[in-house]
């Protein structure tokens, strides 16, 4: 422990106890020493400075000095000097103040180390790792609460002293072999020795536990090994977590290689998958490819879109008609194309072909539309289109047929023409006959029946 000053009262009346008894001893043997009567005082002085410190020794001093030249120098009982007495005195004080400086330096630096000491203790006493201190023999100094817990010796006092194989009983983890005490080495190789990590502590009671540390050694200002530091801890908390590791470890293995073998078989799957898939894919391109060209052969524009109207595939005819929608839904080619209903109502856009097949509805026969080329020509055309379901039924899109009539139309239309010209002649002649003698026709048809289909003739 720490050594604490006494309170100031103690150590002031000490130095003044000290100055009293150097003064009567001084008295006392006074014609002994009386070409010397300093010693005591000096003692005095020098004993005050270490037990109380500076201040006590100053005041040892000042009450030495006035002892002196008030008991011993002539004149007795008075303070009247001389040059003499005044440098003679002047030398003790000197003298007093140096002991007193020197012996005051000396108990700051025993107080400092017995500071150093204490907080080394108090350090290695409460540090999670255990410690055991030796001297050069190998006997024990100092053991912290940890070594003791972990060797099963409960106190420093009752080891301090024995040899340290006593209370540190090592051997080797695999056959419980003894392994080589760390201080016959370090004190051999004057070196730091760290244990085996296969190293096993036998406690008092015969516990064997796992440990890991080092021992090294412990020199004075000289250099000279004076002992030796042992510093270990228990690693039963690691073995088990490296075991634990271990285990997670191999088991982690087991499942990466189960694993890497169902990856295998998903991975083989996967590619069948695959390998069929571009199968399909090709014959899909192939179907495609035959219905691209028996679209090519027909003489209509057909069409087929998804959902949105957007076109999917369309063979040349029909791109001439359309772009990359039905018209219903490309505002810039809605203009184009022009429909009438039978009173001659021209048909809104919502009554198309197209959004009609969109909604589901089948557009058969088709609607006719008079529809404006690129290069302004007008020309009739037939639309007629149907939804495009899914398996479930739900429309995906529509097909579209797109069939120039414009020669069929235009024939109807001469046709009409034609058979209103004749109707105007049946007319006109009709008007002739009733204006000319029936005479005339009797004579060329006597029962008028080939011209007027009648027989008033008779």
């Amino acid at each position: 422990m720490m050594k604490v000053l006494p309170s100031p009262i103690w150590r002031y009346g000490f130095s003044i106890f000290n100055v009293m008894l150097a003064l009567l001893l001084t008295f006392l043997v006074r014609s002994s020493i009386e070409r010397t009567l300093t010693p005591l005082f000096v003692a005095a002085v020098m004993v005050s400075a270490w037990y109380g410190g500076f201040g006590p020794g100053i005041l040892a001093t000042i009450l030495s000095t006035a002892a002196l030249n008030s008991f011993f120098v002539p004149p007795i009982y008075s303070l009247a000097l001389d040059l003499r007495d005044v440098l003679w005195m002047a030398v003790f004080v000197m003298i007093t103040g140096l002991i007193r400086r020197l012996t005051a330096a000396r108990k700051r630096a025993e107080v400092l180390e017995e500071q150093q000491r204490l907080w080394s203790m108090v350090t290695l006493s409460n540090i999670a790792d255990a410690v055991i201190t030796t001297d050069a023999e190998g006997r024990i100094h100092f053991v912290n609460p940890v070594a003791g817990s972990l060797t099963g010796w409960t106190t420093s006092e009752e080891v301090r002293g024995r040899p340290l194989e006593e209370i540190f009983h090592i051997v080797n983890e695999e056959g419980g072999a003894p392994v080589e005490n760390p201080m016959a080495r370090v004190l051999r190789e004057g070196t730091t020795v760290r244990l085996s990590n296969r190293t096993r502590l036998v406690a008092k009671n015969g516990q064997i536990l796992p440990i890991e540390g080092s021992g090294a050694p412990v020199r004075d200002p000289e250099g000279n090994i004076i002992g030796m530091a042992l510093v270990f801890h228990d690693h039963t908390e690691r073995k088990q977590a490296q075991e634990a590791l271990r285990r997670a470890h191999d088991e982690l293995e087991i499942r990466a290689q189960e694993r890497t073998q169902e990856l295998a078989r998903a991975n083989a799957v996967l590619e069948a998958e695959i390998t069929e898939r571009k199968q399909v894919e090709e014959q899909l391109r192939a179907s495609e490819g035959r219905l691209a060209m028996v679209l090519e052969q027909l003489p209509v524009g057909v069409s087929v879109t998804d959902r949105d109207g957007r076109g999917v595939l369309c063979n040349s005819i029909m791109r001439r008609f359309v772009r990359e929608s039905i018209p219903s839904h490309d505002p810039q080619r809605i203009p184009r194309w022009r429909a009438w209903t039978p009173d001659g109502t021209p048909l809104e856009v919502h009554r198309w072909p197209g959004v009609r097949a969109l909604r589901g509805e089948r557009v058969v026969p088709g609607i006719e539309f008079l529809f404006t080329d690129d290069d302004g020509r007008e020309i009739w055309t037939s639309v007629t289109a149907c939804p495009l379901r899914d398996a479930n039924g739900a429309v995906t899109g529509a097909i579209v047929v797109v069939q120039d009539i414009d020669e069929r139309k235009r024939a109807e239309q001469a046709l009409r023409e034609s058979e209103e010209r004749e109707r105007a002649r049946a007319e006109e002649l009709e008007a002739l006959m009733e204006a000319v003698p029936a005479v005339v026709w009797i004579a060329h048809d006597p029962e008028c029946r080939t011209i007027t289909g009648s027989r008033v003739a008779h």
